[in-house]
């Protein structure tokens, strides 16, 4: 699993071999898997006649001899997976309640992922311990106080797995490569738009929608840049739609969603509750996009022929902003209705290296919006998809952490009240330590009995690189985003940035719909994936 230094305390260790392993090079490499091993009936019965230890300067790890079998005590997480191990201490477990009666019970919070025993000193496992039942040891570490009628903790297999994900070395993905002939979506542009970008997609009853940026060629790359990410002048920008009626085959010509100047970063959600597109956007003032912007919102119920007069909704999104400079931009991304009906939208500002994110969500509609208890966080610009049960998934850009280069994942266990930690997306990469935004959306199983069994499939798509924005690639995950172990490549070499995804099923096949920019053009393509990724049923 991983090398660490220890304590290890053991009786009649007469197996020179199995000595030597825990001796080697004074116990700075001990191996914890090794360590683990040591924990059956065999081994243990060479431990009886004398004691011996070894003491080193860092972790702890107590191997004691009880009757017939050994206990390990005291292990805490690797640094690199202490931050998912908590994590998920303190937020997937929301729904089993351990967090709530501990903090009933008047534990400390937040809880710590520990191998340790419990109040009756049976084996060590992995739980969530309040620090209110820790102890700390002269070297720092973290222990479970023996002997005490603590039990303030959770026994949680479940982090085994996590830390198997995080330590094991990544196996090399399945991956694939396709040509495709895509489409144009918006066809020729004209001089009102001399680029469109950022491809957002929205599935009504009837109808795909692509809204996207029409931009002039001063209001891109070209554009001042205020926090070496975004840095678009935002102010010569309108947005536009078109329509699919045939799932992405074709599209109607482009209409303009907003009519004033100024107005990008549009993103809708289908209200499957209401029959309607919930469609926010903002005005832009100023040449930073972080400064002088207004979020707005509006309604169609005709596939985004016709909207509603536009709202203001700043105000609810007070707590997203750090100061002037520091608005929330919604810019891109997917955005979600749960499936108990909540509508959940994001965005970032430039607070931090990189930006800060923020979540806003509404349970009625749209007509209020409550931003989630996490605040601002770290992170870029991002994607969320619904796992189910009020499992949410976010996959950003990795380039405000130690990780650049690589994606960045988050989770929420609460429908999106709160959100964890960014943890890197391991296997994920992006095409430079820059990234790009990417797309992420979760396919549940198609029959009942297997949505009971397996997780969503999940798909992301992002330009693979190397080196800049090219080589898109349609990642799937079976295991909620932990774990990428199968790609599609399409049009390997050519140019694609911003991305969007979508699906639908026929003929009992799933494909996706795949949309990404190709500067200065959109393009879409019918994806099938069941080839490639196959659903899980057994």
């Amino acid at each position: 699993f991983w090398n660490t230094k220890a304590l290890v305390v053991c009786k009649n260790v007469s197996n020179p071999d199995r000595r030597q392993t825990f001796y080697q090079d004074h116990c700075t490499t001990i191996l914890f898997k090794t360590l683990l091993s040591y924990n059956n009936d065999n081994d243990c019965k060479m431990a009886r006649t004398s004691t011996w230890g070894v003491v080193c300067s860092s972790q702890i790890v107590l191997l004691i001899l009880l009757g017939e079998s050994c206990v390990i005590f005291g292990v805490a997480p690797p640094e690199s997976c202490a931050v998912s191990m908590n994590n998920f201490c303190n937020h997937a477990l929301v729904q089993q309640k351990c967090v709530d009666i501990i903090e009933h019970d008047k534990g400390v919070l937040p809880l710590v992922a520990l191998m340790d025993t419990d109040a009756e000193g049976g084996a060590a496992a992995w739980r969530c311990y309040s620090p209110s039942c820790l102890s700390t040891t002269s070297n720092g570490s973290k222990i479970y106080k023996k002997g005490s009628d603590c039990r303030l903790y959770c026994s949680r297999p479940e982090l085994a797995q996590i830390l198997e994900n995080c330590t094991d070395p990544i196996p090399a993905p399945i991956g694939r490569q396709i040509n495709v002939h895509a489409t144009d979506v918006f066809g020729p542009l004209s001089e009102d738009c001399e680029m469109i970008r950022t491809p957002e997609l929205t599935r009504t009853r009837s109808a795909l929608l692509l809204f996207g940026q029409c931009r002039h060629a001063n209001a891109s790359h070209s554009g001042s840049r205020h926090d070496g990410n975004i840095g678009d002048d935002m102010r010569p920008v309108r947005m536009v739609l078109s329509v699919s009626v045939d799932h992405g085959a074709t599209w109607s010509p482009a209409t303009f969603v907003t009519q004033e100047l100024g107005t990008s970063v549009g993103v809708g959600i289908f209200d499957r509750i209401r029959n309607r597109v919930v469609f926010q956007y903002q005005t832009f003032l100023n040449s930073n996009p972080y400064d002088g912007t207004t979020l707005y919102q509006m309604y169609s119920t005709d596939n985004g022929k016709t909207w509603s007069e536009p709202k203001n909704m700043s105000g609810f999104l007070l707590a997203c902003n750090s100061g002037p400079g520091g608005q929330v931009c919604g810019a891109a991304g997917s955005r979600i209705q749960t499936s108990s009906g909540r509508l959940v939208f994001s965005g970032h500002n430039a607070g931090g290296t990189g930006g800060g994110i923020c979540v806003w969500y509404s349970d009625d509609g749209g007509e209020t919006y409550t931003v989630s208890k996490s605040g601002l966080f770290v992170g870029n610009e991002q994607s969320i998809a619904d796992l189910g049960s009020g499992t949410l998934y976010m996959n950003g850009r990795g380039n405000s952490f130690p990780w650049a280069g690589t994606r960045t994942s988050y989770w929420s266990y609460d429908d999106g009240a709160t959100w964890s930690a960014g943890v890197e997306a391991r296997g994920l990469p992006e095409p430079d330590s820059f990234g790009c935004d990417g797309a992420v959306i979760a396919i549940p199983p198609a029959e009942l009995s297997s949505q009971e069994k397996f997780p969503p499939r999940v798909f992301f798509s992002e330009p693979a690189g190397p080196g800049g924005r090219i080589s898109l690639r349609v990642w799937c995950s079976y295991d909620g985003g932990h774990t990428w172990p199968r790609y599609t490549g399409i049009n390997a070499g050519a140019v694609a940035a911003y991305s969007a995804l979508d699906y639908y099923v026929e003929n009992n096949a799933t494909i996706l719909v795949v949309v990404w920019e190709q500067n200065p053009r959109i393009l879409s393509y019918r994806l099938p994936v069941d080839n490639w990724c196959p659903e899980k049923t057994n």
